[in-house]
Protein backbone atom coordinates (compact mmCIF):
# COMPACT_ATOMS: atom_id res chain seq x y z
CA UNK A 1 0.00 0.00 0.00
CA UNK A 2 1.39 3.39 -0.90
CA UNK A 3 1.70 6.29 1.54
CA UNK A 4 -1.33 8.19 0.22
CA UNK A 5 -3.62 5.16 0.48
CA UNK A 6 -2.35 4.48 3.99
CA UNK A 7 -3.02 8.09 4.99
CA UNK A 8 -6.55 7.98 3.57
CA UNK A 9 -7.32 4.69 5.33
CA UNK A 10 -5.94 5.96 8.63
CA UNK A 11 -8.05 9.11 8.33
CA UNK A 12 -11.18 7.08 7.67
CA UNK A 13 -10.40 4.75 10.58
CA UNK A 14 -9.93 7.74 12.90
CA UNK A 15 -13.22 9.28 11.69
CA UNK A 16 -15.12 6.06 12.35
CA UNK A 17 -13.52 5.76 15.81
CA UNK A 18 -14.56 9.35 16.62
CA UNK A 19 -18.13 8.67 15.49
CA UNK A 20 -18.31 5.45 17.51
CA UNK A 21 -16.38 6.96 20.44
CA UNK A 22 -14.46 3.71 20.62
CA UNK A 23 -11.26 2.19 19.28
CA UNK A 24 -12.00 -0.13 16.35
CA UNK A 25 -9.56 -2.73 17.62
CA UNK A 26 -11.65 -3.19 20.76
CA UNK A 27 -14.72 -3.90 18.61
CA UNK A 28 -13.05 -6.67 16.63
CA UNK A 29 -13.75 -10.16 17.99
CA UNK A 30 -10.80 -12.51 18.17
CA UNK A 31 -11.52 -15.61 16.12
CA UNK A 32 -9.82 -18.86 17.00
CA UNK A 33 -10.83 -20.48 13.70
CA UNK A 34 -10.54 -19.53 10.04
CA UNK A 35 -13.55 -18.09 8.24
CA UNK A 36 -15.19 -20.09 5.47
CA UNK A 37 -14.89 -18.73 1.92
CA UNK A 38 -18.62 -17.87 1.95
CA UNK A 39 -18.30 -15.83 5.14
CA UNK A 40 -15.18 -14.11 3.85
CA UNK A 41 -16.97 -13.22 0.59
CA UNK A 42 -20.01 -11.92 2.52
CA UNK A 43 -17.82 -9.73 4.74
CA UNK A 44 -15.76 -8.46 1.79
CA UNK A 45 -18.88 -7.55 -0.18
CA UNK A 46 -20.31 -5.72 2.84
CA UNK A 47 -17.06 -3.80 3.24
CA UNK A 48 -17.05 -2.90 -0.45
CA UNK A 49 -20.64 -1.62 -0.20
CA UNK A 50 -19.68 0.56 2.77
CA UNK A 51 -16.63 1.86 0.91
CA UNK A 52 -18.63 2.88 -2.17
CA UNK A 53 -21.33 4.41 0.01
CA UNK A 54 -18.71 6.51 1.79
CA UNK A 55 -17.34 7.73 -1.54
CA UNK A 56 -20.85 8.71 -2.64
CA UNK A 57 -21.35 10.76 0.54
CA UNK A 58 -18.03 12.49 -0.13
CA UNK A 59 -19.30 13.38 -3.62
CA UNK A 60 -22.55 14.74 -2.14
CA UNK A 61 -20.73 16.89 0.42
CA UNK A 62 -17.85 17.98 -1.85
CA UNK A 63 -17.70 21.75 -2.07
CA UNK A 64 -20.41 22.41 0.50
CA UNK A 65 -19.82 24.88 3.31
CA UNK A 66 -19.98 23.58 6.89
CA UNK A 67 -23.39 25.20 7.46
CA UNK A 68 -24.79 23.45 4.39
CA UNK A 69 -23.38 20.12 5.54
CA UNK A 70 -24.96 20.58 8.97
CA UNK A 71 -28.36 21.26 7.33
CA UNK A 72 -28.08 18.14 5.16
CA UNK A 73 -27.08 15.98 8.15
CA UNK A 74 -29.90 17.44 10.26
CA UNK A 75 -32.38 16.66 7.48
CA UNK A 76 -31.13 13.09 7.26
CA UNK A 77 -31.40 12.60 11.03
CA UNK A 78 -34.92 14.06 11.14
CA UNK A 79 -36.16 11.83 8.33
CA UNK A 80 -35.02 8.58 9.97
Amino acid sequence: MNERASTVLNGRRERIERILSEDLESLMPVLSFPLSPDVRRYLREGAEDLYWSELEWENIFYGLQSEEIERVEAGIRSSS
